[in-house]
């Protein structure tokens, strides 16, 4: 037996003799601890708030509903968990080659960041939740696939109430682990509570439904099972008998926002999906005119309308002498790429969302617009509107919560290699995603909106690092920060991680590495 395998038998020994229920009240506990910190505590960072996540997968998939027969160490079974990630990253094997490196981070960053819902922005996520579903489809086209209409139909409660069910049972969770449909009923509004049963059908699963989610994705490699989907994402509240367990509230508010776009995905298909994209950018552009004044935004049909009749952006901010210029795509890369992290996937997907050269999308489209303006090739009534234009920066904004995307190590090497192999020359871009949009303009507005901009692309310390460091620099604000978890010890992924930082902080002086997290 390698030592990888008898460290995860080892761990499941614990899990099958610790009581569930015990363990869920320890598990919310610890939980909501370290999510009032913005899941990092400097003085625990071997703390990793998606490794007691796992723990609680399989406590539902190999645990027994003991009862509590004398003392017992909860933090034993994590720790084994840790111990058993860390042997596990020692038998992975990952080359020198950079592209190796780029998908360990996003496999890595993929796995982790959905557990990272700070409780400073569960209304934010609402509220963006709301205004792309619900806010925006009444403007599509008649024959668009109606999102709401749908979700009613086959659900049997209204995507809207569903929405504040899901508040109220997060709101519910933050104060205790468990409860029976009667404990609800003090936080559920009396008006929905007959809709209850069908939000918790959609939240909630039974030992049944949420070990054949797990079998549908689970890893074929006992070394890749610290890497597999959780179906606590999709199944945040466990459902045992008449009780429901939630140690983890804020999973609740992932699978009732960025989780709905892949319940719809996976319900819908692609009629969903074609529909989705175009919410996305509609809520973009409001959200832009919004906070930075209408008559600084134009839309790609306000192009059209002038005249232009090439490739174009769907959405162009335009104050001063500065034209920032946004291509709205909802998916960087699909649920296998992300899951799997090869290196064939991620660069099929990238050609597909990001470097579309068949259809002359993404970063095609972006750089199309930033030649045809500084070459001075716009239809005269749309180069009117451009005529005090001195820069431009284009911006790939992304649905998708990517981290380190514009690190030259992970995705922008990929892709400026798809760029070349099309024959296009390098040109300055950044990657953001749609939080990070939502942050700038909360917390800079229009008056420091190009001040940030600017820095951005052009200073040497942030133009590889995501948006949102940016701003957790010149403001402070925890929830800004991102993340990264270590196994402990001086494993490949360590060294890997390291070589990252160091790389990026030859350029940038920003990021730090600690035993257990990386910020």
């Amino acid at each position: 037996m390698s030592e990888v395998t008898e460290s995860f038998e080892e761990f499941l020994s614990d899990v099958k003799k610790v009581p569930r229920a015990q363990m869920c009240a320890w598990m919310h506990s610890q939980w909501t601890g370290i999510s009032k910190l913005d899941y990092f505590d400097p003085s625990k960072p071997y703390f990793v708030p998606g490794q007691l996540a796992d723990v609680w997968k399989f406590l539902i998939l190999y645990g027994r509903q003991r009862k509590h027969l004398g003392h017992f160490d909860p933090s034993r079974p994590l720790n084994r968990y840790k111990r058993f990630w860390s042997l596990a990253e020692a038998e992975n094997k990952y080359a020198d080659q950079p592209e190796f490196l780029t998908v360990f981070v996003f496999r890595l960053l993929c796995q982790q960041q959905s557990f990272l819902i700070s409780p400073q922005r569960v209304e934010q996520a609402f509220r963006q939740t709301r205004a792309i579903y619900l806010e925006g489809e009444p403007k599509l086209p008649a024959a668009a696939f109606n999102v709401a209409g749908n979700f009613m139909s086959h659900f049997g409660l209204r995507l809207e109430d569903f929405l504040s069910l899901a508040e109220s049972l997060y709101g519910y969770f933050k104060d205790g682990p468990v409860a029976s449909k009667r404990d609800f009923a003090s936080q559920v509004p009396p008006a929905l509570h007959e809709k209850l049963g069908l939000a918790l059908e959609i939240l909630s699963a039974d030992e049944a439904k949420y070990r054949d989610l797990h079998e549908s994705a689970s890893a074929v490699e006992l070394n890749e099972r610290p890497y597999e989907f959780n179906p606590s994402l999709r199944y945040p509240i466990f459902r045992s008998g008449q009780d429901y367990w939630c140690p983890f509230p804020e999973l609740i508010v992932y699978a009732a926002t960025r989780g709905l776009f892949f319940l719809l995905s996976d319900t819908f298909r692609s009629r969903f999906s074609r529909t989705f994209g175009e919410l996305f950018s509609d809520y973009a552009r409001r959200l832009t005119k919004s906070s930075l004044g209408s008559a600084t935004v134009l839309s790609e049909a306000d192009e059209r309308q002038l005249g232009l009749e090439g490739k174009t952006n769907d959405i162009t901010v335009i104050i001063q002498d500065v034209a920032v210029l946004i291509e709205c795509k909802a998916s960087a890369l699909f649920s296998a790429a992300k899951r799997h992290a090869t290196v064939e996937e991620i660069r099929a997907d990238i050609r597909k969302n990001l470097v579309n050269v068949e259809k002359g999308k993404g970063l095609i489209q972006l750089y199309e617009k930033y030649r045809a303006i500084g070459a001075g090739e716009l239809p005269p009534a749309l180069a009117a509107k451009y005529q005090q234009v001195g820069r431009s920066f284009p911006v790939l904004l992304l649905y998708d919560r990517v981290q380190q995307a514009n690190a030259p190590q992970t995705l922008r090497n990929l892709l400026l290699h798809e760029l070349r192999e099309a024959g296009i020359p390098e040109f300055p871009f950044q990657i953001w995603h749609i939080e990070e949009l939502e942050n700038l303009y909360e917390l800079c507005g229009r008056a420091g909106f190009l001040e940030v901009v600017r820095e951005k692309f052009d200073g040497t310390k942030y133009r590889y690092c995501d948006l949102n460091t940016l701003l957790f620099e010149s403001t402070g604000r925890g929830y800004l920060r991102a993340y990264g978890f270590l196994p402990a010890g001086d494993t490949r992924a360590a060294q890997i991680i390291k070589q990252l930082t160091e790389n990026r902080s030859a350029t940038n002086g920003n990021p730090q590495t600690s035993s257990g997290a990386t910020t």
